[in-house]
């Protein structure tokens, strides 16, 4: 009850996770649902920050560390796993802390105002990727046995379907790679198997990006300093010799200029991605238009970020594994606290 003091309850509202079947540590739950013409989503990240002190001897080794690494057989966590899968993890039928992003949308997906808060929630189900695909893909009810929250996922599908279009005009890349994941037989690699990609990846995606563009937002209005997540551009000779690949396709991207400086536009790379789908050569092209790509990198300075199309962007949803977003969360509990960020 102490750590609930001064906190937004939010457990009435219907939080749920959606994860891996093989997730032990759950970072993100969500909750959308129609509000007039438009949606409101809910992302509510777990609250590391409140278990892990800055430059206390557990924030020192998480520093270290600076990710968790994922293994076929095992996981090296950069938390012990009392917090990683324990404390920190939006388990069901739990209370838990969790620093949480309201965005309000409109009609288009396109997010009109948005209010951080540290709150607490009850997440109402531990769901996996595979029950949620199958209810939106081929509405089997057996997936998702709770009618609740098969008409919020509803919603959240429906503000799915306007944030991809919003993605497709912004000239964010959507590039189709398979990941590849390693079978393992008494601890050795007994053969390889492609990670399906189904809707419910692709919803969950979309509301961590709008959540951690928001969050970036807010910190720049405030200006706070913070770690951006930056993806500069392809650097020119890179897209040349991708056009010489391009070239007996008939597809090309043009390198442009602005104020005398040539740059090249993702909108020019996705509609180029857009117009090889289904030709036999389509998959080496979004390997090479991989290669071709700078890598990302989190910086001080904000460079944009290129392969979203994001002019501000940030990493929040993950401080359970990934050390950045957990100074992205002290930062903001400074603002909403009225503290000194640094």
């Amino acid at each position: 009850r102490r750590d609930m003091k001064g906190r937004e309850d939010l457990r009435a509202l219907l939080f749920v996770t959606i994860d891996g079947e093989d997730a032990k540590d759950f970072d993100d739950a969500v909750f959308v649902r129609r509000r007039g013409q438009g949606f409101e989503a809910w992302v509510a990240i777990a609250d590391v920050a409140h278990y892990v002190p800055r430059d206390s001897a557990l924030d020192k080794e998480a520093r270290a560390r600076g990710n968790s690494f994922y293994f076929p057989d095992r996981v090296l966590p950069m938390l012990p796993e009392k917090l990683s899968n324990g404390l920190c993890s939006l388990n069901p039928r739990v209370n838990r802390l969790a620093m949480v992003v309201r965005m309000r949308m409109d009609a288009s997906g396109k997010i009109v105002s948005h209010r951080i808060m540290e709150g607490v929630i009850r997440s109402r189900a531990r769901l996996t990727y595979t029950q949620v695909s199958d209810w939106l893909e081929k509405r089997d009810a057996r997936a998702i046995p709770d009618a609740a929250i098969r008409a919020m996922l509803d919603d959240a599908h429906a503000l799915y379907q306007k944030l991809i279009r919003r993605r497709e005009a912004r000239g964010a890349l959507d590039l189709d790679v398979p990941e590849v994941r390693a079978l393992l037989h008494e601890g050795r690699v007994a053969g390889l198997a492609v990670r399906e990609r189904r809707v419910a990846h692709r919803i969950i995606e979309e509301l961590m990006l709008a959540a951690n563009v928001t969050v970036a937002k807010e910190l720049e209005a405030r200006g706070v300093p913070f770690m951006y997540r930056v993806h500069p551009p392809p650097e020119l000779d890179a897209i040349e010799s991708l056009n010489a690949f391009l070239k007996p396709f008939g597809l090309f991207i043009p390198i442009k200029k602005r104020r005398g400086e040539a740059f090249v536009d993702p909108k020019d790379v996705q509609a180029v991605l857009k117009a090889s789908e289904g030709k036999p050569f389509a998959h080496v092209l979004h390997k090479l238009v991989l290669r071709a790509m700078q890598q990302a990198r989190y910086s001080p300075d904000n460079e944009g970020h290129f392969g979203l199309a994001y002019r501000s962007y940030c990493h929040f949803t993950s401080p359970i594994r990934r050390y950045a977003d957990l100074t992205v969360h002290r930062r903001l509990k400074a603002i909403l606290r009225g503290e000194d960020p640094d």
